[in-house]
């Protein structure tokens, strides 16, 4: 389940997007939730925002935090960006995964005062 996540990143096809939502909300494995995460992170469309989003509220593992908050970056919408840029944590994990995602927010050019 991992690996096909991580194909479906490569191929980026917005089809898979509500499968891959699925998956990073409901999967047992945190890897496999990671990997999900990613996948949304590179498919770049409202839903997978959407999906990551939803997430961010309910997930507890600290690297699929990160995961999640990174791939926000990659495909948060402009007037969204304070659900990244204002997420508060005090694990240094879920925090590299907020540095990396406003770093992608940079990238993109969505940066704020």
């Amino acid at each position: 389940r991992k690996e096909a996540c991580l194909a479906f990143a490569s191929v980026q096809d917005s089809l898979v997007v509500p499968a891959l939502g699925l998956i990073v909300k409901q999967d047992n494995d945190e890897q496999v939730r990671a990997a999900a995460a990613f996948a949304l992170g590179q498919t770049f469309c409202k839903q997978s925002e959407v999906s990551l989003t939803e997430s961010l509220a309910t997930e507890k593992s600290a690297n699929v935090l990160r995961e999640i908050l990174e791939a926000l970056g990659k495909v948060i919408s402009k007037p969204n960006t304070g659900i990244l840029s204002n997420y508060i944590s005090t694990d240094s994990i879920v925090l590299s995964g907020k540095v990396w995602g406003l770093y992608r927010l940079a990238l993109r050019g969505l940066v704020s005062d």
